[in-house]
């Protein structure tokens, strides 16, 4: 699986809760999430990552501090990341000041994934997916 396949399974998952969009143009905006979606009047952001053995979990300078001002402006931004490495293995943080630090600072698997409110193994559950994105 790459990045651009996850991007397809969320959009295929989460598609019969609401309204989704696939940002994919770094001229939009710079660092701004992959995916934006709106279920129930709820409406935040997912930054998708996929593992890679050579590199861990990356987030670039710019997607950092978008997600930085987005907190502070009490935006709701998520992270959704997979490790295939003895199977699928998919992680969502919900994003704060403390998360951001801990995961801007590191590349490493269990760092990032020690962060996480929620993991599936295998393959997500969008129904309990979709409870964590808009519960507020």
């Amino acid at each position: 699986m790459s990045e651009k396949t996850l991007r397809k399974y969320i959009t295929k998952g989460l598609k019969p809760f609401g309204h989704l969009s696939q940002i994919e143009s770094h001229a939009t905006s710079v660092g701004f999430p992959d995916t934006n979606f709106c279920f129930d009047g709820i409406e935040g952001n997912i930054e998708l990552k996929y593992w890679s053995p050579k590199k861990g979990y990356v987030l670039r300078k710019n997607q950092i501090a978008w997600i930085r001002d987005r907190i502070k402006a009490k935006g709701r931004v998520f992270l959704l990341f997979l490790r295939e490495q003895d199977g699928k293995h998919y992680f969502l943080i919900e994003m704060d000041a403390m998360s951001l630090a801990a995961v801007s600072k590191t590349s490493k698997a269990a760092e990032w994934e020690a962060q996480s409110c929620v993991q599936w193994d295998g393959r997500i559950d969008f129904e309990e997916l979709e409870e964590f994105l808009i519960d507020e």
